[in-house]
């Protein structure tokens, strides 16, 4: 007689302790992909997506209302509408070097967007000296255009600098092959030419950026904030625009991050426990096995995606004025009180005829903005950000060396504030005309 086969029992049973595991779980799948939506743009989360991060979005509409604008402005007859310029007093010097680039017309395009939209006590407020670096400013192609002359308040060329300093910047081209020291030279006669203007600030701004709309009254009130903050007297700049690819987990804090992670699991290890022994149910719930689950697989999952979905999505700088004094890069855009203007010409100039040897890599440091943090660190100054970033860095050409790719991009493409491309234009405009 054969023997039937006793039913199969259900050998995993669902325990009120497996429920929740598996509801956790369910949850934290819809939390990565909630994650991934929103730090995509992010470079330092796991989930960047290079391919469509670096679209550019805002700022396309920028370069097509500057061109809109200047387009416009250079216009004659009838319709032509009247063009500010700078006031008695203006409180801002906006200085912009630029080199003639064959193929494109980023500087056309940079100024356009600082105009773009100012209202006629804003331009009046600003002081706009484009500076033409080619020794023969005729070989820039803007410089004869007459838009130029008739939108900016004074065209700097080295024509006006003296023999000696025409002969200077013959002599750099000459000899410098990577452009550094030239680059260097430029910026300096810039800021010198901007500090004897007398105004109260001056933005040093590079021609292959885009402004977004409604820069200067944010910039305007950054700047406010700045002078009633306690640290004035020690803040060396205010930076408008900053390269978002290195502010994500940099190594150098790796000892905060393990304390900061050991604390908050020992935190939600130590409120278990005591509610286990002090709550009337404490002891039901929080059993030994849920603690353990708790502190040694649920809160180190929610630890690395926390990791993965990347600094600026998680821990990004808040709106408005931000200090920013490690990992702020470029010089694309700065702002400088006048105080600080003299003795950080003195340094340019030192380090133009002996060039900075840093001290870890043993390599010159010529470029404006390495030599500028260096300066900061040494006299303790205090640097600033304003976010979101109120101008793009647009430039694909450069007329320094381009180092090796990055995501299928040069390292000069790769100086991108993503942020800047999720501006919503239209709100933009309705914020600064009210």
């Amino acid at each position: 007689m054969r023997h039937r086969r006793p039913p199969m029992r259900l050998v995993f049973h669902l325990t009120p302790h497996r429920i929740a595991l598996l509801t956790f779980l369910a949850f934290y799948l819809i939390l990565i992909c909630d994650v991934r939506h929103w730090s995509w743009r992010d470079p330092g989360s796991y989930f960047f997506n290079p391919e469509h991060a670096f679209d550019r979005v805002y700022s396309l509409r920028r370069e097509t209302e500057a061109e809109n604008y200047i387009t416009a402005s250079s216009a004659t007859g009838a319709g032509n509408h009247h063009v500010a310029k700078a006031g008695p007093s203006p409180s801002l010097c906006v200085g912009v070097p630029t080199v003639q680039r064959d193929g494109t017309r980023y500087f056309r395009r940079a100024l356009g967007s600082v105009l773009e939209g100012l209202t006629v006590q804003e331009r009046e407020d600003l002081f706009v000296m484009p500076f033409i670096v080619n020794v023969d400013p005729e070989q820039h192609e803007a410089y004869n255009e007459p838009w130029l002359e008739k939108l900016v308040d004074q065209v700097l060329t080295y024509k006006d600098a003296g023999d000696e300093a025409v002969g200077r910047v013959k002599e750099l081209m000459a000899t410098d092959v990577d452009n550094k020291k030239k680059a260097l030279f430029d910026y300096t006669h810039l800021l010198r030419t901007c500090y004897e203007i007398n105004t109260a600030w001056t933005l040093i701004l590079e021609d292959d950026t885009v402004a977004a709309d409604g820069w200067y009254q944010r910039t305007s009130n950054a700047l406010r904030q700045l002078e009633h903050n306690s640290d004035f007297d020690k803040a060396l700049y205010l930076r408008l625009f900053y390269n978002e690819r290195l502010l994500g987990w940099n190594g150098e804090e790796w000892l905060s991050y393990t304390i900061r992670t050991v604390l908050f699991i020992a935190s939600i290890f130590a409120a278990l426990t005591l509610a286990s022994r002090h709550l009337p149910s404490g002891r039901d719930i929080c059993t030994p096995l849920t603690i353990a689950t708790i502190t040694l697989l649920i809160c180190p999952m929610l630890i690395i995606l926390f990791f993965l979905a990347g600094r600026l999505t998680v821990a990004g700088p808040s709106t408005g004025l931000n200090r920013m004094e490690a990992y702020g890069c470029c010089s694309q855009a700065f702002v400088f009180p006048r105080p600080q203007i003299p003795d950080l010409l003195t340094w340019y100039e030192q380090h133009f005829e002996k060039p900075y040897i840093d001290p870890v890599t043993h390599t010159e440091q010529t470029q404006v903005d390495s030599l500028t943090e260096v300066w900061a660190e040494e006299k303790g100054l205090g640097r600033w950000a304003l976010t979101p970033s109120v101008f793009q860095h647009v430039g694909g050409k450069s007329t320094k060396p381009m180092n090796a790719a990055q995501w299928g991009r040069t390292n000069v493409e790769n100086i991108w504030n993503f942020g800047f491309e999720r501006l919503d234009g239209d709100r933009l405009r309705k914020e600064h005309v009210g």
